[in-house]
């Protein structure tokens, strides 16, 4: 069992980073402004004895304004500044970042973080392939060989303008999603949009990132999720989440209440058994991502109207919002 105390970082934009494949992603200003914002909320889950790496280097002042102040100040934890990286006791001390990539592991290790304790390139690597987009591809493929499905049509993978053409002419009520983006960022809904803006969108998606995502639209009443954490090839179940999005997805926050209630508020939507879909997805973490990850994991879901299920809408190979309403049920009512 690992007794070390943790260092928290807050970085918001790292599925944003994986899409960068030199390591040398920046975030724009308006992410870096809501990442400097809620650089405390990762407090609502530490410990006494936890510290919060400050990656844009806030003020003790400026730390007494921010959003979960109140639960560092409470817990005793303290504050560390990139500069002061150099300093730590990794007898003492690991890292625990919102997610890892290799963006933020060139950045610690050029502060004077030691990368013997650091993922290591190779693994990050190999979760930048896991949190492509496409992995939900076959998540949803494993699930319904395991009885999962209702009808819901799995998302597609294009690489080619031609192909991506035909398909939304068939298909006109979709979603076009960049294969790494987060809190519904990079995603196009299609519906009233002109055919040549989507294709334009998408050409710029394919230079970027090598492809884009196409997923038929679902007539959505409940955006939910579960929450999970990998350890050494065990997938734990942490708990539930209900949350609200706008019309473009973009995450405006979660639903305060207990896991009881949650799970209450998700039956009503659903025409099929809850912990049916949840042991499905077990067995799918530990089939596809458990062997290669340890850590914090979200699935995102949704229903519809008929009480149809789409049991993997977003797979966040991270720590998520629903992590963190599991201990402090108030999320932001907003993200960058």
């Amino acid at each position: 069992m690992d007794l070390k105390k943790t260092i928290f970082i807050f970085n918001p934009d790292t599925d944003f980073a994986q899409a960068d494949p030199f390591a040398n992603y920046t975030p724009n200003a308006k992410i870096r402004a809501f990442r400097r914002r809620m650089a405390l909320v990762q407090s609502e889950i530490a410990s006494p004895g936890d510290m919060i790496l400050l990656l844009d280097g806030q003020t003790d002042v400026e730390m007494t304004s921010l959003p979960h102040y109140s639960a560092f100040s409470q817990k005793g934890l303290s504050a560390i500044r990139p500069d002061e990286i150099k300093h730590i006791d990794y007898g003492i001390y690991g890292f625990t970042p919102w997610g890892w990539n290799q963006t933020l592991r060139r950045r610690l290790i050029k502060h004077g973080a030691v990368s013997s304790n650091l993922p290591s390139e190779e693994s990050l690597d190999r979760l930048r392939e896991l949190t492509h987009r496409r992995t939900t591809i076959h998540f949803h493929n494993e699930l319904r060989s395991l009885g999962i499905h209702s009808g819901i049509s799995s998302p597609y993978e294009f690489t080619d303008l031609t192909s991506l053409e035909a398909w939304l002419r068939r298909f006109p009520e979709s979603f076009l999603k960049a294969p790494w983006s987060s809190s519904g960022r990079g995603i196009m809904p299609t519906s009233g949009q002109p055919l040549p803006l989507m294709l334009q969108w998408a050409k710029g998606i394919i230079a970027r990132q090598g492809s884009v995502m196409a997923e038929r639209a679902m007539d959505k009443t409940l955006d939910f999720a579960t929450e999970w954490e990998c350890r050494n090839d065990k997938t734990i179940f942490s708990g539930y989440s209900v949350f609200s999005t706008s019309g473009r997805s973009v995450y405006k926050g979660n639903v305060g209440a207990d896991d009881g209630s949650l799970r209450q508020i998700i039956c009503q939507h659903i025409n099929e058994p809850l912990d049916r879909i949840v042991e499905c997805q077990r067995k799918t973490i530990n089939k596809l991502i458990a062997p290669f990850y340890s850590g914090p994991l979200g699935i995102d879901m949704l229903a519809d109207r008929q009480g149809t299920v789409n049991a993997c809408i977003e797979l966040n190979i991270r720590m998520t919002m629903g992590h963190i309403a599991l201990k402090k049920p108030v999320c932001p009512s907003s993200v960058f």
